[in-house]
């Protein structure tokens, strides 16, 4: 027997499927950079080698300058990798779904999205564990070192995102009208909302001025990159900020990605 389903209520699904996906990708988007940022310090733990400083930002050569140069990548911790490609690939299916009215999409993406979680605790003990007992201790040691700060962002985030899906479900449910009109969020959920955008958006900023991949950029228009270790986190300049969001860089960092092989592991 087909359930029938209140228009009203289906629209409040609707909706709340597309709030709910926007918030994932809001999170996905700083994420993926970490766990990328991650990948390519385990697999070129020396230096990617040649810089990528004869690339040029003209889109329509960018498949032939990426067979330019080959890299020579050194895969240590193998288990941390495989910990960081199920995570990449994790995300790439938190930021992908299409929004449906059906009322399992937000618990999928809830589901998904502790996961995710979890495979960043489990990661962040086992890189520890490495830089206790590793031949390569320094090297975990400093990825730690300067990454933590991002594990700890990032589970205070999902934890975020957890609570305000769960809110969001509970107010789609509860406040369905005979006349069609969208359910109501509370005050303090919506301005939880804005907080978490923008946060997400701050922490992508911050994610990209300490990686490489902005240096070389940067330097590909003839910016001087030695400030950057100097500017305040809490007060990008706006100059910068345009840049990291800007769709030039975008393709950049996505061409460089592909060079590296970073965006190429599966696990199966």
């Amino acid at each position: 027997m087909v359930e029938s389903v209140p228009k009203a209520l289906s629209s409040n699904r609707l909706l709340l499927s597309q709030i709910a996906n926007e918030l994932c990708a809001s999170l996905a988007k700083p994420t993926l950079e970490l766990i990328d940022i991650l990948i390519e310090a385990l697999m070129y733990p020396r230096g990617n080698g040649n810089s990528l400083m004869d690339w040029t930002l003209d889109a329509e050569n960018h498949s032939v300058l990426a067979e330019k140069h080959q890299y020579v990548h050194e895969d240590l911790g193998y288990g941390c990798i495989l910990e960081l490609v199920h995570a990449r690939q994790l995300l790439a299916k938190l930021n992908t779904r299409m929004p449906t009215p059906s009322p399992d999409f937000t618990v999928t993406l809830l589901t998904i999205s502790e996961e995710i979680h979890d495979v960043l605790v489990h990661l962040l003990a086992h890189l520890k564990g490495q830089a206790n007992r590793s031949t390569e201790s320094d090297l975990y040691k400093n990825i730690v070192r300067e990454n933590l700060p991002h594990f700890r962002h990032s589970f205070c985030n999902f934890n975020t995102l957890d609570n305000i899906l769960r809110q969001l479900r509970e107010f789609s449910e509860n406040t369905s009208s005979s006349n069609g009109e969208g359910f109501q969020i509370a005050p303090k959920t919506m301005e939880s909302i804005k907080t978490f955008s923008s946060d997400n958006s701050h922490w992508f900023e911050e994610l990209m001025l300490g990686s490489q991949a902005l240096r070389e950029y940067l330097l590909l228009q003839d910016y001087h990159t030695d400030y950057l270790d100097r500017i305040n986190t809490s007060s990008i300049p706006r100059g910068i900020s345009s840049e990291i969001h800007s769709s030039d860089f975008g393709i950049f960092l996505q061409v460089r990605k592909s060079k590296l092989k970073i965006s190429h592991r599966k696990v199966f």
